[in-house]
Formats: C-alpha cells, structure tokens, sequence
C-alpha cells in the first residue's frame, strides 16, 4: 500500500463505510484529522493506526509498519516495503500452522 488514500479505501471497501466522515466517527476521531492525513498534513498516531487496522481487516503490526513508511523518506520507504511483506508472510505462516492444529484437533476428537 503506497499511502493513505489507498488505505482509506481499502477500509471502506472493507465495512462500507462511504465516507472520510464515516471512518471518523467509527473512530472517534475529528473528520479533519481524516483530511489532514490523507493531504500529507499529519500522520495517524498509532493508536489511531491500530483502530484503523481493524476496520481494513489487517494486522496491527502491518498497520504500524504501514505508518512508519508513510512518516520517511523516499530512501528508507523500500526498506519498510521488505519488512511489511516479511511481517504479512509470518502472519500468514501462524494462521496456517493454527489453522492445521485445529484441524488435528478435529481429527483426534472424531
């Protein structure tokens, strides 16, 4: 994800939120805070980050790593890249390992 427009739409693909203003309220944060973000004013805090998170179906380690990126400069951004895809593949790695321990779980209980 390249910046916060591409993740606020990506929230309200995700709960159908239809509006910045929306996405403010399910926060409880002000719409301009929203404005301010997404037009490189300021950057969400990260305990805003971690609500957003929520909302957009991610986890809130990629989320933080996102804003991270968002707050440097161009010449770190590709660094933050590689440590956002290395953090969503052992995301993914665990829910598959508890994934396969529920389904031998299942398997020992029938």
């Amino acid at each position: 994800m390249e910046d916060i427009v591409e993740f606020f739409g990506l929230i309200r693909r995700k709960t159908g939120l239809r509006s910045y203003a929306a996405i403010a309220r399910e926060v409880r944060i002000p719409e301009g805070n929203i404005s301010n973000y997404t037009r490189g004013k300021s950057h969400p805090p990260d305990d805003i980050m971690i609500k957003f998170a929520k909302l957009a179906g991610i986890e809130p380690e990629v989320a933080l790593l996102l804003v991270a990126k968002w707050r440097t400069d161009r010449k770190t951004k590709k660094i933050y890249d590689e440590m956002i895809r290395r953090e969503e593949r052992r995301i993914e790695a665990r829910k598959k390992k508890r994934l396969r321990n529920i389904r031998g779980t299942n398997k020992h209980a029938a």
